[in-house]
């Protein structure tokens, strides 16, 4: 640009060919960046597929131990013993007491809790904020951007 005010504003050949290569310098820069944006989202989506596998592969590995430790206790109850010692560990019938059913309606207050959440509604208070200002928030603009 000051090469053009140098010029008093004369396009000379040179100087479109310079303007020309800056522009196409710009758009290369932005092909990338959206290239790296397309990448890094097929990533996501890729992670978030393993992350599906791996919660329903931890479920299916739970439920195993589950079925085994079910198993066991059997076992050691049909043969009316509460501990049995092995080559790779001990294994102990242990008892605890756990709360059974409940009926919450019959259930006096004491054990019951009230337990609150504040949350903020966002898009009531931005509608208010564009009406003008509240007290404790504030607006304000953001820039983003659209890959079309």
């Amino acid at each position: 640009m000051d090469t053009l005010a140098e010029n008093q504003g004369e396009l000379t050949p040179e100087l479109e060919t310079r303007m020309d290569e800056a522009l196409q310098e710009i758009v290369s820069k932005q092909d990338g960046y959206i290239k790296v944006l397309d990448m890094l989202e097929a990533s996501e989506a890729q992670a978030r597929k393993w992350r599906d596998y791996m919660a329903n592969r931890l479920r299916i590995i739970d439920n195993h131990k589950t079925r085994l430790k079910t198993a066991l206790i059997q076992h050691l109850q049909r043969i009316g013993i509460r501990e049995m010692q092995g080559e790779l560990g001990k294994v102990r019938l242990m008892r605890t007491v756990k709360v059974g059913s409940v009926d919450e309606a019959r259930l006096p207050a004491r054990y019951k809790q009230i337990i609150q959440e504040t949350r903020i509604d966002k898009r009531r208070l931005l509608e208010d904020l564009k009406a003008g200002p509240v007290e404790g928030a504030e607006i304000e603009e953001v820039e983003y951007l659209k890959v079309l």
